[in-house]
C-alpha cells in the first residue's frame, strides 16, 4: 500500500464506535462527493478512528481501509470518547483542511464544501477565516425527517437550546450550537487545538470553541441540512448529562487556569486549492456564486467573535 506523496488538501476525520453497519456508507457517500467536487484523488484522505473496545466496527473500518492506496487509513485511538477519536484521527492526518464528521453523517455534505469555499476566500485577508460550525438554529438550517421521529427530534432540540444557553453563560461562548457535528478546521487551529485538548468525550466541541475565541482564530456558523432517519443517537441522555456536569467543570476549571492558551501559533498555512480544484468542474465550482449570498448573510447577521 502506498501513501500519497504529496500533502493532501482535504482530511476527513471519521470517529466510529458502535456503526457498523452505517460506516461504509457514510464513506462512499464522502469518496463519491469528493468525486464530484473535483478533488483529485491525491488531495483528499479519510481517516476512520474507531474508539477500542473490540467493537465490529473496527474490524470494518479495517476492511474499508485495504486496497484503498493509502486514501483511507485507520488511526489507533487508545481512549474511548469522540474527542479522543478526533485526536488520533488527526495526528494520522496530512491535510490543509480538516472536515470532522460523525459516523452516521446526518449532515447534508454541501455544507463542507460550502464551508471550504468561505474559507478560501477569506484566507489571504489580514483575518484569515480558520473554523467553521454548521448550527442547527439558524433560520435556514433545515430538519428532514419522517413523522414517526418529530416527537424525538423536538426534545433533543429542547435539550440542545438548554445545554447551549448554559455554555453561553459559564464559558462566554458565542455560538448557540456548539455540538453539532459538521465543522471545518484549519490545520493551523487543529494544531493548536489538539496540543491543548483534555476532553476526550462529545464535550471537546466546547474545547474547541474555547481555543478558537482565546487565541484569536476568527470563526464562523453556516446552516446545515439534517436528515434524521430513526429517533436513535449515540449520546445517552442520562448518562451524558451526569458526564456534562462533570466536564463543564473540568473545562471551566482548564479554562481559568489558562489551559486553553497557546504559548505559540503556528504559521500561517496556504489554503490554495490543488490545480485540481482549478480545473475540475464540480460541486464546490457550482456552489461558489449560489452560496456567496446566504454565506455573506450569516456572517454580517453574526459576525465572529474572539476573546482578546
Amino acid at each position: 500500500m502506498t501513501l500519497p506523496s504529496s500533502q493532501p488538501l482535504f482530511s476527513v476525520l471519521i470517529p466510529a464506535y458502535g456503526c457498523p453497519n452505517v460506516l461504509p456508507s457514510t464513506v462512499r457517500a464522502w469518496v463519491d462527493a469528493l468525486k464530484a467536487w473535483g478533488v483529485d484523488r491525491n488531495d483528499w484522505e479519510i481517516i476512520l478512528a474507531p474508539n477500542p473496545g473490540g467493537d465490529e466496527t473496527e474490524r470494518v473500518a479495517h476492511l474499508l481501509a485495504e486496497n484503498s492506496f493509502g486514501s483511507i487509513r485507520t488511526a489507533v485511538c487508545r481512549r474511548a470518547g469522540k474527542g479522543a477519536a478526533l485526536a488520533a484521527a488527526f495526528h494520522e492526518s496530512k491535510g490543509r483542511v480538516l472536515f470532522f464528521s460523525d459516523s452516521d453523517q446526518p449532515y447534508d455534505l454541501s455544507f463542507f464544501s460550502q464551508a471550504f469555499r468561505l474559507m478560501h476566500a477569506r484566507s489571504r485577508g489580514p483575518e484569515p477565516l480558520e473554523f467553521v460550525s454548521g448550527n442547527r438554529r439558524l433560520p435556514e438550517s433545515e430538519f428532514q425527517l419522517p413523522m414517526s421521529v418529530l416527537p424525538y427530534t423536538f426534545f433533543r432540540h429542547c435539550l440542545g437550546v438548554s445545554f447551549n444557553a448554559l455554555v453561553r453563560g459559564v464559558f462566554g461562548i458565542r455560538s448557540r450550537d456548539t455540538q453539532a457535528g459538521a465543522k471545518v478546521v484549519s490545520r493551523r487551529l487543529a494544531e493548536v487545538f489538539f496540543a491543548v485538548e483534555r476532553c476526550p468525550t462529545f464535550f471537546f466541541d466546547i474545547e474547541l470553541f474555547l481555543v478558537s475565541q482565546r487565541n484569536g482564530f476568527r470563526w464562523v456558523e453556516l446552516p446545515v441540512t439534517l436528515r434524521l432517519l430513526k429517533d436513535d443517537s449515540s449520546v445517552r441522555f442520562i448518562r451524558e448529562s451526569v458526564e456534562a456536569i462533570r466536564w463543564l467543570y473540568r473545562i471551566k476549571r482548564n479554562q481559568l487556569r489558562g489551559v486553553y492558551r497557546s504559548q505559540s501559533t503556528p504559521a500561517v498555512l496556504d489554503f490554495d486549492p490543488s490545480p485540481q480544484l482549478h480545473s475540475s468542474p464540480g460541486v464546490l465550482d457550482a456552489h461558489a456564486s449560489s452560496v456567496s449570498s446566504v454565506m455573506m448573510d450569516v456572517l454580517s447577521a453574526r459576525p465572529p467573535e474572539v476573546s482578546p
